[in-house]
């Protein structure tokens, strides 16, 4: 019998974001991650008990596309800007 979990989501540490899952609460697990150091996390409750598979797959279909940060928009925004002045002045684009 494989083992079920009642929490699952994502934390980074050093910069290398993993799958966690958990038994339990939500504010619980996600204390002791960011208590040990966990950046960025995000863990959700799952409507049942799962395995990890069916975990991750869940999880993986409840997120939303992930929003750009603002160093990637405003980095976006330059090469636009680039693009749109050398496309004036006939010079082909980097």
């Amino acid at each position: 019998m494989e083992k079920l979990f009642t929490v699952a989501g994502t934390a980074k540490f050093n910069n290398v974001e993993s799958f966690r899952v958990a038994t339990g609460s939500v504010a619980r697990r996600e204390y002791k991650l960011r208590y040990h150091g966990a950046e960025e996390v995000a863990l959700m409750a799952l409507p049942e008990p799962m395995t990890r598979a069916q975990a991750q797959a869940y999880v993986a279909a409840q997120r939303a596309p992930r929003q750009l940060s603002f160093a990637e928009r405003m980095a976006a925004a330059r090469a636009a800007k680039r693009a749109a002045a050398a496309a004036a002045n006939g010079e082909a684009a980097e």
